[in-house]
């Protein structure tokens, strides 16, 4: 079983209002890169890299590189 697992996003908005603006478009698209530790001590850490770009005619650009730590506890 391998640790690596991967999810492409893309969103896209056209004639959209938001508040008082109207015809609003934009779009994102978002990767996600996760690997899971399968074993040993560490085997319910993942490690999740995202990118993210947003644009609009209705707010600010949005370029985001994150790194995201996930712990998973079981409970009996």
């Amino acid at each position: 079983m391998l640790g690596l697992s991967s999810t492409l996003r893309y969103i896209k908005s056209h004639g959209a209002r938001v508040g008082s603006v109207t015809n609003c478009e934009g779009f994102e698209h978002d990767l996600d890169l996760t690997y899971s530790i399968q074993q040993g001590v560490l085997k319910c850490l993942s490690f999740r890299l995202r990118n993210v770009t947003a644009r609009a005619n209705y707010r600010t650009y949005v370029d985001e590189k994150r790194l995201i730590l996930q712990n998973n506890l079981t409970f009996n």
